[in-house]
């Protein structure tokens, strides 16, 4: 990636596996993760900062993060920002691979994404939580004519808030 906000991928999105095995093993690696996450999050290839909307940035390769230039709180962000995967300790290769359970798989359950990809119960729970609740939204937005994009999806509220 280079130091500016555009963003260049060669990812396409055909990419992705058939099957769980090769999902586990494509996904494993970091930067096809982050990749899968910034095309994604960023389809114009253009990286905007969360807080001020600008695309005056640059990359910080070394923490894998974006910093604005504009003098504000919160001036460096991931990917990961106002998506489902914010404030989660969870590797993002854990995640995306969870995601192609869900989106590929039949009723998968907790216990199973936790056997498979070898995290607590728990956790995965509220991976399937978070999931599950961005999927509803899309599912809404669409319904409203809406465009859905993935930034929409901020990780709702804990359920003892």
């Amino acid at each position: 990636m280079d130091s500016n906000s555009r963003v260049e991928s060669s990812y396409t999105g055909n990419e992705i596996p058939a099957t769980f095995e090769a999902a586990l093993e494509w996904f494993s690696l970091d930067a096809n993760s982050l990749r899968c996450l910034i095309t994604t999050r960023w389809p114009d290839g253009v990286v905007r900062c969360p807080v001020c909307g600008t695309t005056d940035i640059r990359f910080l390769e070394n923490r894998q993060l974006w910093e604005c230039k504009a003098r504000h709180p919160k001036s460096q962000f991931s990917a990961r920002v106002g998506t489902i995967f914010e404030g989660s300790h969870i590797r993002l290769p854990i995640w995306m691979t969870a995601i192609w359970m869900a989106a590929n798989e039949t009723k998968v359950s907790s216990h199973e994404v936790a056997r498979r990809l070898g995290i607590t119960q728990k956790s995965a729970w509220s991976m399937l939580r978070r999931i599950k609740s961005a999927h509803r939204r899309a599912a809404e937005l669409h319904q409203a004519g809406e465009p859905v994009v993935v930034r929409d999806f901020d990780p709702e509220p804990p359920f003892w808030a």
